[in-house]
């Protein structure tokens, strides 16, 4: 495995996995957002993964726009 696959926990190739490890990302960034800008929500919230995922891993993000 190259480009940091062996870092994962799981399959590179497992959609399901990719993005439940995408979601939880987001979350945290929100989470972090959230603690600065109004305080901690939640001390029992924890990011599930060692590693944030890579924007050049082959999985696709799907944001709707605002409005």
């Amino acid at each position: 495995m190259t480009d940091g696959q062996d870092k994962l926990e799981f399959k590179p190739n497992d959609e399901s996995q990719l993005d439940t490890l995408v979601f939880r990302y987001v979350e945290g960034l929100q989470w972090v957002l959230n603690y600065y800008y109004k305080g901690c929500s939640s001390w029992a919230w924890f990011y599930d993964y060692h590693f944030a995922p890579r924007l050049t891993g082959g999985f696709h993000l799907h944001l709707s726009p605002c409005g």
